[in-house]
């Protein structure tokens, strides 16, 4: 995309200051994703082999969500998921195991389209000198699941068939 400036106005000539040509970049920051597509339950893996185990998720503020079971602990903490570039926020204070410094911090990314939050995390409590970096993969499953079994009982519920 390409503008092009033919007239100013307000005082401003054209190459002062910014000389006689620029990039102007726009963001768009109304841009719409699927927040509600991580909102729920998630399968999670840690570094490629660890789990799966669930967490839930709650909205808590726009953008914010609440991890009820990070770590596979029980830990609760919240994540800000950046709307536009599909970056994640983690800085959480996370007081757990007897050690009231506890942190988690770390980057992540979310897709809303796969429904996926991946995030590398680096989780550290000074009371137990103990430092971790770690990823994890949060899977959001959107729709019913149904089972094989129970795909086939509704499907034949109230009809009789002949199999041949």
């Amino acid at each position: 995309m390409s503008f092009e400036i033919t007239s100013v106005s307000g005082g401003v000539q054209g190459g002062q200051p910014l000389g006689d040509s620029f990039e102007i970049t726009i963001l768009d920051d109304d841009c719409p994703y699927g927040f509600d597509n991580f909102v729920g339950t998630a399968s999670v893996i840690e570094n490629g082999s660890v789990g799966p185990y669930n967490v839930t998720t709650t909205e808590v503020a726009p953008n914010t969500l609440n991890l009820d079971n990070f770590w596979d602990s029980g830990i609760s903490m919240d994540i800000i998921l950046v709307p536009c570039d599909g970056s994640v926020i983690i800085n959480a204070s996370t007081p757990a195991f007897g050690d009231p410094d506890g942190t988690v911090v770390g980057t992540g990314t979310w897709d809303d389209v796969n429904n996926i939050i991946v995030m590398d995390v680096t989780i550290t409590f000074p009371a137990f000198n103990f430092q971790r970096d770690e990823q994890h993969v949060y899977t959001f499953q959107k729709g019913r699941i149904i089972s094989g079994k129970s795909l086939l009982k509704s499907a034949f519920k109230s009809k009789k068939y002949n199999i041949l």
